[in-house]
């Protein structure tokens, strides 16, 4: 049985709650109990983590709607909507866009990779914004050819390139537009953030 997002949360809640009813009654103290079998509980939490990853490979999940839920494990989204909204935890988040007026939006994990492929939509009229960031991992947008785009990215530690321009190392940060970008009926920016990672802005080869 593959569980979701909020199953899995579920479970983690209701074993929790069960753990404290025990301490609350003197069946089980949480303290000692941590102390002991930590070192089994991170052994069994990167085991379920791997384990998600390996079937992440195995399986393509597609996700529909604007908004998807927040769960644990790589989720792979296409999005037909204008605006786009994802957020995940302990896992990637890879994002298809094919929309016709994509009006930007956001898409952030805590510990996985955020991507973006833009290369099957079309933007809307204007200034759009896309923002996406992620605690630990990297942030990758992949844009059509010839995409007028301008970039805020910054990492605590890593490395930010977009254009022709990268910066590395601690607090690396960067400011791009392409040439003419504020005269462009349509244009995107995007502000994209990582604390230990890679951001990446590139355009696919035309």
């Amino acid at each position: 049985m593959r569980m979701n997002g909020r199953l899995s949360w579920g479970v983690i809640l209701i074993a929790a709650g069960i753990l404290f009813l025990l301490d609350s009654a003197g069946v089980l103290n949480i303290g000692e109990f941590i102390s002991l079998f930590w070192p089994l509980l991170l052994v069994l939490w990167g085991a379920w983590v791997l384990w998600g990853r390996t079937r992440a490979k195995q399986e393509t999940v597609v996700v529909s709607g604007p908004l998807a839920d927040i769960g644990i494990g790589r989720r792979v989204e296409e999005f037909s909507t204008d605006r786009v909204s994802s957020a995940n935890v302990l896992g990637d988040v890879r994002s298809r866009i094919v929309s016709a007026s994509f009006a930007g939006g956001t898409l952030s994990s805590v510990m996985g990779d955020v991507e973006a492929d833009l290369t099957g939509a079309m933007l809307a009229t204007g200034e759009q914004l896309l923002k996406l960031d992620t605690v630990m991992g990297d942030v990758e947008i992949l844009l059509p050819p010839n995409t007028a785009f301008s970039v805020t990215g910054d990492a605590v530690m890593g490395k930010v390139v977009a254009g022709t321009e990268s910066r590395k190392g601690f607090f690396p940060s960067l400011e791009y537009a392409t040439p003419g970008y504020k005269d462009a009926a349509r244009r995107i920016r995007i502000d994209a953030s990582t604390v230990m990672g890679e951001v990446s802005v590139r355009q696919k080869a035309g």
